[in-house]
């Protein structure tokens, strides 16, 4: 029969009554995506990088201060998180469960999702240096293979006792760890917006690859050349094979 009765308790009531806090959260959700411009930015959001609610605003076609007010909605509701990264703040889905929510979603509409171009140089965007650790696309591709082969955690990028045998075995020196065993590594890379891995444990591993011989450094430039070695074994996923 459709539709279907709704279930019913042994007093004859439904399961659920309009004053049920679940009822009344999927209702505050809802009301969040009764808002186009709100679709909007979560859309942008959903090629997993980090934008800031200038950015954001540009691509859903309002002013700063209505975006900031739309943020603060959407992080109410637990639809995003913010990222403080030097000066700025960036924000981000919150989590995979939003990303498929709305993926779902969009399976019954033909929206297209707005993009931001880059404005980082080119030859910086591949590999360079921030802050004594490695940056770009080569580094947030291989934090996300390492963190894919649980060699890091997902949330904090510090390594797992996985991740410490084998980069042990590969020969990285890692004896500070046994000191201080455990550390928020993740950095927001300035033209991916995505994590790269940063602090002592990215500190590490580049002196790693510029002792390998998997970089060259430009002079008087942030920029790394990935050499054919380091190409080698940091493409493809080689590195994170053991």
């Amino acid at each position: 029969m459709w539709p279907p009765r709704p279930r019913t308790l042994l007093n004859g009531k439904p399961d659920m009554q309009p004053s049920d806090p679940a009822v009344h959260h999927v209702a505050e959700l809802a009301r969040v995506l009764a808002e186009p411009k709100r679709v909007l930015i979560l859309l942008a959001l959903m090629d997993g990088r980090a934008y800031t609610a200038t950015e954001l605003a540009l691509m859903a076609d309002i002013a700063p201060s209505t975006a900031s007010s739309h943020l603060h909605k959407m992080r109410e509701q637990g639809f995003i998180d913010g990222v403080a990264q030097g000066k700025h703040r960036y924000f981000r889905l919150s989590s995979p469960d939003i990303a498929q929510l709305l993926e779902q979603l969009l399976r019954f509409t033909a929206v297209q999702r707005p993009k931001v171009l880059s404005s980082t140089p080119p030859h910086l965007r591949q590999a360079r240096t921030c802050y004594q650790h490695l940056a770009g696309e080569v580094a947030v591709t291989l934090a996300q293979e390492m963190v894919a082969v649980q060699w890091l955690q997902p949330d904090s990028y510090d390594l797992t006792e996985l991740g410490h045998q084998a980069l042990r075995r590969k020969g990285v020196p890692l004896a500070a760890w046994e000191t201080y065993p455990q550390q928020q590594c993740t950095c927001l890379d300035w033209s991916e917006r995505q994590f790269h891995i940063g602090k002592r444990l990215g500190k590490t591993l580049l002196h790693f690859f510029m002792q390998q011989g998997y970089f060259d450094t430009v002079l008087e430039s942030r920029e790394l050349v990935l050499t054919r070695k380091g190409s080698q074994h940091l493409l493809q996923q080689r590195f994170t094979q053991t």
